[in-house]
């Protein structure tokens, strides 16, 4: 390359990444803003606005969403060849993401992740379609340059459009101050977000999941920043208004062919990312400045490190992405849970006991999603659920020949757990095992 030549092509990289450039006024200082984490909030007030990831302060979808999701997941999503159909034998699952700079930085990494884990099913072809210095408005026209670079990643992966089935999905706006405070710039992404789901359906007509995730947690909380707190902590109102919109039968998000036009494929959250810092949340996760690169913005290896491992465990563990996420089963792995009691009270620490075995092999991850975004990968966690509700918590073992074996754990928390315990004359403590 010669020296013309370098110098514009480094121009032209600076001019692609420009908007998400920004000074560095961080503060590493900023261990706790003092705000709940979305799906620790329960029945608690964000201006004037109700906290949790669902509608009706919930943590997980309505039944009948669930199901909807689960039936997909189970039924629709299956290998298609280049053209779009069924091919068990050569087809392929194709997993993208949509997003961001923080976006990328983090998929690119979980790609390599996904595919040294033997658990994958090997029809499963993970890409990474997120771009630096794309923001969600680079991203609202079906046409725009962004789903072309998207579509030559596919290509350079030997798959096609037509085999897009799943996608993962984070976005935000760039200098987020600018679009209004609270709500009108989480209203701004929520339209952006919209359009983002109805353009996956018109360039990818085989899509039948997106899961959407909002900002890790900024080093800084000032507004000239790229994306400062609260901004970050707010893109989560965005995620859970689109979502509601769909669960409540919004046309423009239809993904069920018995309700009218199939525009938008079937919508929920995924791993719920945002933590105040050091102040730990609900299951100990923290985020820590060291977790961001100088820009108190960017995840750096530790925290994109963080999120992948989020993003495995929910895809490892989650009843709409373990049936095709994880390999067929070959081998039965004996696994259950037990639990310390029958039930609990909202804030309470609830304690897990996993116990596995594999014949001629070694286990070597249990991974957990508590049904509210929150995840491990201890073998015996513990975690509070601070809102009532009927938890499915699912546990995956894995073993070092790629072999798993999931588990499901109903946990009931309510607030007069105790108060029915007494008035029943009963004693909570009893041990039980779920298999």
């Amino acid at each position: 390359m010669s020296l013309v030549r370098a110098v514009l092509h480094l121009a032209v990289i600076g001019f692609l990444v420009l908007p998400w450039r920004c000074e560095v006024l961080g503060d590493c200082s900023l261990t706790t803003t003092g705000i709940t984490p979305v799906n620790d909030l329960w029945t608690g007030i964000y201006h004037g606005y109700a906290g949790a990831l669902y509608p009706n302060g919930a943590n997980y979808p309505p039944p009948e969403h669930r199901a909807a999701g689960i039936e997909i997941a189970t039924n629709q999503i299956r290998p298609l060849n280049a053209s779009g159909n069924y091919d068990p034998v050569n087809g392929r699952i194709v997993m993208i993401s949509v997003g961001m700079s923080n976006t990328t930085i983090e998929f690119s990494r979980f790609v390599t992740m996904a595919n040294a884990d033997p658990t994958k099913n090997p029809r499963l072809v993970v890409v990474d379609g997120a771009q630096g210095g794309q923001d969600a408005s680079a991203w609202v026209s079906p046409t725009a340059q962004t789903w072309s670079t998207l579509n030559s990643r596919l290509a350079a992966a030997g798959v096609t459009p037509a085999q897009v089935q799943v996608a993962w999905v984070k976005q935000a706006r760039a200098n987020p101050n600018s679009l209004g405070a609270f709500p009108l710039h989480a209203q701004v992404l929520q339209s952006n977000l919209e359009a983002i789901a109805r353009n996956l359906k018109t360039n990818y007509p085989n899509i039948k999941i997106a899961y959407y995730s909002s900002r890790t947690r900024a080093y800084t909380n000032d507004p000239r920043t790229l994306n400062p707190e609260p901004f970050a902590y707010e893109s989560a109102f965005s995620v859970r208004w689109m979502i509601e919109n769909q669960i409540n039968g919004a046309a423009n998000l239809n993904f069920d062919p018995n309700r009218g036009a199939v525009v938008a494929p079937w919508l929920a959250w995924g791993p719920y990312l945002w933590a105040d810092g050091t102040n730990p949340r609900s299951d100990g996760f923290v985020w820590l400045c060291s977790d961001l690169q100088t820009d108190f913005t960017h995840p750096s290896i530790s925290g994109a490190t963080k999120v992948d491992q989020e993003l495995l465990a929910f895809f490892k563990t989650h009843a709409t992405a373990a049936p095709w996420f994880l390999r067929p089963p070959d081998q039965q792995i004996s696994c259950a849970v037990m639990l310390t009691q029958a039930g609990w009270s909202p804030g309470m620490t609830v304690p897990f006991f996993a116990t596995a075995n594999s014949q001629a092999h070694t286990i070597t991850q249990y991974a957990w999603t508590f049904d509210d975004g929150d995840f491990s990968f201890a073998q015996n966690p513990s975690k509070v659920f601070a809102a009532p509700g009927l938890y499915n918590v699912r546990l995956t073992v894995s073993d070092d020949a790629g072999n798993t074996a999931t588990r499901t754990t109903l946990i009931p928390v309510q607030t007069n757990f105790w108060q029915d315990k007494t008035e029943h004359g009963e004693t909570a403590g009893a041990g039980q095992g779920v298999k």
